[in-house]
């Protein structure tokens, strides 16, 4: 089965690397994909080829190179990453009609998804608390996932529980390959020790009246334009969604598969405008309105294929 897949991921690669021009932007793309390729193939160095093909992906999302992506996850171990890259591969072959990349796709995920691993993060009332946040090897964990399980890859995994005056929390789960289902529950935080600096979580800049005031009517502007943009990526979101429901009602066509890839870029973009635009306009009522100096710790940020999430803390 696995020699089916890589021997058509082959055949694809071909057809990629052809027609690449040094002037052409997407160049660079092109030229990672080849070292990818060569990594892969000629020094069976998948660990080395799999950051090349994901860079490559960003520059220039395309079936091909998405697929490549998921065999390389596959031939590391990495079967959560693998099985979700696999599954946008399939959206891209829908929306091409590229019946080859299709069947490659559907045979890798009925293969996966018996054999993946899952963690689920359980927070007992007594530990939830506001301001707390939860990171999985360093990536924030939305809280609309806690107490679900969801697939990871096998390895040893690290997960911090951290709040606002409270000592973080840090332990490390052993997830094995073929099927594991591994669950960490989060317990109530202690008070950190009085005196005891913050904990690392972004730069720290203190803003001193009046300039704090500017500073609150810039955060507010910038905070508007974030709304706006927001609700106008979610306007375009809902309606490319409505328009893959119409086009999948008996079955998706490529013309669905289309609009729900449109749908899911919208909405991550009017999420990630919208978490802006909120923290904007937060962070400068609080600038305008309050007169004594704050400390006010720079926000995070992160925004991948899926997801857009933003923190921001202060310091009294």
């Amino acid at each position: 089965m696995r020699s089916s897949i890589t021997a058509s991921l082959a055949a694809i690669a071909l057809s990629l690397a052809v027609g690449a021009r040094a002037d052409d932007p997407a160049a660079l793309a092109d030229s990672l994909f080849a070292e990818g390729r060569k990594l892969a193939n000629e020094q069976n160095d998948w660990a080395a080829a799999c950051p090349k093909f994901a860079e490559s992906h960003r520059l220039k999302p395309g079936g091909g190179v998405v697929l490549n992506l998921a065999l390389c996850f596959r031939k590391i171990g990495k079967t959560a990453s693998a099985y979700a890259r696999f599954k946008e591969g399939r959206a891209f072959a829908v929306r091409d009609k590229n019946e080859a990349r299709l069947a490659i796709a559907n045979q890798a995920i009925a293969e996966l998804e018996p054999v993946l691993s899952y963690l689920t993060l359980i927070v007992p009332p007594a530990a939830d608390e506001p301001g707390l946040s939860i990171e999985l090897d360093g990536q924030p964990i939305p809280r609309a996932a806690w107490g679900s399980r969801f697939a990871v890859d096998p390895g040893k995994r690290e997960v911090v529980a951290t709040a606002p005056k409270k000592k973080p929390f840090r332990t490390t789960v052993a997830v094995e390959d073929m099927a594991d289902q591994k669950t960490v529950a989060i317990p109530a935080l202690q008070p950190a020790p009085a005196g005891s600096p913050p904990s690392p979580q972004g730069d720290v800049v203190t803003i001193d009246h009046p300039g704090r005031r500017i500073a609150g009517f810039v955060s507010l502007g910038v905070g508007a334009v974030g709304l706006g943009v927001g609700t106008y990526f979610g306007v375009r979101a809902l309606d490319a969604k409505s328009k893959s429901d119409d086009a999948c009602v008996t079955g998706c066509t490529s013309v669905g598969a289309d609009h729900s890839v449109d749908a899911v870029r919208y909405g991550n973009l009017s999420t990630a405008s919208f978490a802006l635009g909120f923290v904007g306009v937060a962070a400068g009522a609080y600038l305008v309105l309050t007169s004594t100096t704050t400390q006010l710790r720079a926000a995070r940020v992160s925004v991948g294929h899926d997801h857009a999430i933003l923190s921001f803390s202060t310091v009294f």
